[in-house]
């Protein structure tokens, strides 16, 4: 890099590291009513070592019984651990049909292919992470329209159980 290049970085970096040290001083730490409450937090922290199946039935529960969306943020939390959990069991039993098929000089190419794929979804697939609170699902009326998508998905999850 030439003199001058690394003297505009040098310029960019500092006024950028100023910026946010001003930015971070102008910000307001009072609590406020917006602040989760710990009964939420404590749900999240007590389902941690618990049997996620359970956990979710129970979740979904207390969300179509609860009108004030308290519950109801926990969702995308729960989810995001249910969701990985499925996979986990969903690409140990890939991996050994895929196993059983390599066997077989005719189906070893599908079982290089099907691991190939399985590897780009345990790679590249996550939930995306939501941040919400309960006072944006009541101000935007999304609390009745979660508990629709929350039964659909519990529908779902309930069919794969039966069919695992």
């Amino acid at each position: 890099m030439r003199p001058r290049e690394v003297e505009l970085l040098f310029r960019f970096a500092s006024h950028s590291l100023h910026s946010i040290e001003s930015e971070v001083d102008m910000i307001d730490l009072s609590p406020t009513s917006s602040s989760p409450s710990s009964a939420g937090l404590t749900y999240i922290v007590m389902s941690s070592n618990d049997d996620i199946e359970d956990v979710w039935r129970g979740h979904v529960n207390r969300v179509m019984t609860d009108n004030s969306g308290t519950h109801a943020v926990n969702t995308f939390h729960l989810f995001a651990r249910l969701f990985q959990e499925t996979r986990h069991c969903i690409d140990s039993v890939t991996k050994d049909a895929c196993t059983h098929l390599a066997r077989s000089n005719t189906t070893k190419s599908l079982a290089t292919q099907l691991l190939a794929l399985l590897e780009l979804l345990t790679t590249e697939m996550e939930c995306p992470l939501v941040f919400v609170d309960t006072e944006a699902m009541m101000a935007c009326h999304l609390v009745e329209k979660h508990k629709f998508c929350l039964l659909e998905i519990h529908e779902s999850y309930e069919t794969y159980l039966m069919r695992r």
